[in-house]
């Protein structure tokens, strides 16, 4: 499982490479990852909206959602990283979750 550092280190290069960038599409994998509303619902709030703040309590990283309340929480497991690429079109292999943003990068 990620410690503290590492997870400060997630907030902190999502803070670096994905606020204020417009969602235009999310990929989920295994929609049992999404809770809070089910996958349907997570794709609607999101799409077009951006990333606002990054905040990490614990071992969570909490991602702040424009022009609404709603919040995006992330947490490693066991094994869990995150990854940024400037082409969407080639996610890591493992990906679970990935944002894509207009321009075609992805987190």
């Amino acid at each position: 499982m990620p410690e503290l550092p590492e997870v400060e280190a997630f907030r902190t290069y999502i803070a670096k490479t994905s606020l204020r960038k417009k969602i235009a599409d999310i990929i989920v994998k295994d929609k049992r990852l999404i809770r809070g509303g089910g996958l349907a619902t997570f794709k609607k709030v999101l799409k077009g909206k951006t990333f606002t703040s990054a905040q990490r309590t614990g071992k969570y990283v909490i991602l702040s959602v424009s022009s609404t309340d709603k919040k995006v929480v992330m947490h490693f497991g066991l094994t869990g990283s995150i990854d940024y690429r400037k082409d969407a079109d080639n996610p890591p292999p493992y990906a679970q979750v990935t944002f894509v943003f207009e321009k075609g990068s992805a987190l």
